[in-house]
């Protein structure tokens, strides 16, 4: 029997092509966004100055053009983008509002079908079915539409059903959507499809496992899926000279299972001469949280740029609002409390959070092990995570392996505000790193020492990395 696979791609264009039909008022949105932006976002000045105040008009005015004319939410999202992106690329979020599932239902696909259809020809390289998470993927080429979608089988999570659209990319990967969520579903741009191997690929940072066609897996790639899926930190020793630590987000949620983690295994961390400190896929978090590694890296003072928070009267409120005390000293609310009152008298400018440019820190005795530490980083590596490696990097331990990071530092401290239509929800910076403009982070990433080419697999990189430090 013959898949129908165009009637599926055909039925996903139809439901692109309802959603494109929501009406709005693109003039409105477009007036709420810039004026959200320029009153509160703490990159705009920079960027003015830096890119000019006419190039920034001339910018507006073709912008405001076209938003006069468009009257769909799809079009209009996307004309929003394109203003939004002549300030930078991270820290500075527009999407549409979280809606439910329900046009994402695709045809049921037959499993004997699809099998059928992969063994009939053994040029399909991603043809198959996948494991992802608590899900059974579909994934398979449309060559008449010239598309790749994936779309779910089975199902473990109550809220995906089989027929879920999961993903639906082009041929060339340039174009594409993954979605993302429970309950409700949210849409994001598809930037990475990696073919790790047969067994594994990669859509950002989200890793599937292939289930059929069946072909033999190593115990290397098996290893790098089993990390990389992970949602806690993990340990493991991997020879006699290396230890190996997978961190997986910085998050605020994760700071307590860190730091039990190295306590836990601190003596044999403190053993041997190699430590791989894996980062890749991890998008930030809390500075918090990545404390406990300072430690297991320190060689000599270090030091930590200031930050200027940008006190208007919607980041003092947001600032306000996010203040948790209740498992703070009195020192520390008293701290909070005082920048809070000095922030609402200096409404309209930058505040200097910490009374310095810059601190430096210092720890009673570097440890002798481990003697050399490679930290493993990808281009989903941001915030936080870029905050850690700027520290890191003033060790003399310490080497950074992998590609360029994401590039979202120097603006950060996000604040969410809906748009009074309810259709947008806007993150933007409200804080501004003291290393500006002398070293930016921002749109370029912090460089690797060592680059891994590309004709290096992902999930051969921690061996690579063992053999350079081994040889």
């Amino acid at each position: 029997m013959k898949l129908n696979y165009t009637f599926l791609i055909s039925a996903l264009l139809l439901s692109n092509i309802a959603l494109s039909q929501q009406t709005c008022n693109c003039s409105e949105e477009f007036k709420w966004l810039k004026q959200t932006i320029e009153t509160n976002d703490a990159g705009y000045q920079m960027t003015i100055q830096e890119k000019g105040l006419d190039h920034y008009q001339y910018h507006n005015q073709q912008i405001a053009t076209q938003a006069q004319s468009i009257k769909t939410l799809d079009a209009c999202t996307t004309v929003l983008k394109n203003w939004l992106a002549f300030f930078r690329k991270g820290h500075l979020y527009l999407n549409t509002q979280s809606t439910d599932s329900n046009h994402l239902k695709m045809p049921l696909l037959s499993v004997t079908d699809l099998k059928e259809s992969v063994d009939n020809n053994q040029n399909l390289f991603i043809d198959g079915i996948w494991e992802h998470g608590e899900l059974t993927i579909a994934i398979k080429e449309d060559a008449a539409n010239k598309s790749i979608s994936g779309v779910v089988l089975d199902s473990k999570n109550s809220y995906w059903k089989k027929g879920d659209l999961k993903f639906i990319t082009d041929f060339d990967f340039t174009q594409g959507t993954f979605y993302t969520g429970d309950e409700k579903r949210r849409a994001t741009t598809l930037e990475v499809l990696n073919y790790v191997s047969k067994n594994i690929i990669q859509f950002n940072q989200h890793y599937f496992k292939r289930r059929y066609p069946q072909y033999e897996i190593s115990d290397e790639e098996l290893t790098f899926f089993n990390a990389m899926t992970t949602k806690t930190p993990l340990f493991k020793t991997l020879d006699s000279t290396t230890n190996y630590l997978r961190i997986p987000s910085f998050a605020y949620s994760q700071k307590k299972a860190i730091k039990a983690l190295i306590d836990l295994h601190k003596s044999a961390l403190l053993s041997k001469n190699v430590l791989i400190i894996d980062l890749r896929g991890n998008g930030g978090g809390s500075d918090e949280s990545f404390i406990p590694l300072i430690e297991l890296l320190y060689t000599n003072p270090y030091t930590i740029q200031g930050i200027e928070h940008y006190a208007t009267n919607q980041n003092n409120k947001n600032l306000e609002n996010r203040l948790d005390i209740s498992n703070m000293t009195e020192e520390d609310q008293t701290w909070y409390r005082n920048k809070l009152n000095e922030a609402q008298h200096k409404t309209g400018t930058f505040m200097d959070v910490h009374g310095r440019k810059f601190s430096t820190n210092s720890l009673e005795q570097p440890h002798k092990q481990p003697k050399h530490i490679a930290i493993i980083v990808d281009a989903f590596c941001a915030s936080s995570t870029e905050q850690f490696l700027l520290i890191a990097k003033q060790s003399l331990k310490t080497k950074i392996f992998g590609t360029p990071t994401d590039g979202a530092l120097d603006i950060s401290n996000l604040v969410e505000v809906i748009a009074p239509s309810n259709h947008y929800r806007l993150l933007y910076g409200s804080s501004k790193t003291m290393r500006l403009p002398n070293y930016k982070i921002d749109d370029i990433g912090i460089q690797p020492d060592f680059y891994m080419h590309t004709y290096i697999p992902n999930y051969k990189w921690v061996s690579h990395i063992r053999s350079i430090y081994n040889n």
